[in-house]
């Protein structure tokens, strides 16, 4: 499987991962809807209500891609997916390589890993020691 289609199953993944299950969006309280009449008062430049196409050209809108990684960081994982990521192939407009934000957990991490990827700029935060829902 090449690098793409991989770092393709991770991102949907990772949006699946994202969005609450249902019984949890029923206990949300539903935002407030964009008032276009008190938006358009502050002009384009500050204000843009969701659903509605913005006037700023795309050349000028800012696009972020947000990498997360979930659970153990293994040799394995490092070897096959994070080295090639991250050895300076891919980078930002601004000539940077690319980082991630890691969520570790503590079993079966290679900590001289997470050690290593953190020197290189990466984000390392804590994950839950269980996978537990609500079911």
């Amino acid at each position: 499987m090449g690098l793409i289609h991989v770092c393709s199953a991770l991102v949907f993944l990772g949006c699946a991962a994202a969005f609450p299950a249902y019984e949890e969006q029923a206990m949300c309280a539903e935002a407030e809807r964009c008032n276009q009449t008190a938006c358009n008062a502050l002009g384009a430049a500050n204000c843009h209500c969701s659903g509605n196409e913005t006037t700023i050209p795309l050349k000028d809108r800012p696009q972020i891609v947000y990498l997360t990684f979930d659970d153990a960081f293994t040799a394995t994982a490092e070897e096959q997916f994070y080295r090639g990521l991250f050895n300076g192939t891919y980078t930002n407009p601004n000539g940077c390589a690319i980082r991630a934000t890691h969520y570790i957990t503590q079993s079966y991490t290679d900590y001289s890993l997470v050690n290593r990827y953190w020197h290189m700029g990466h984000e390392m935060a804590a994950h839950s020691i269980t996978h537990r829902n609500s079911t």
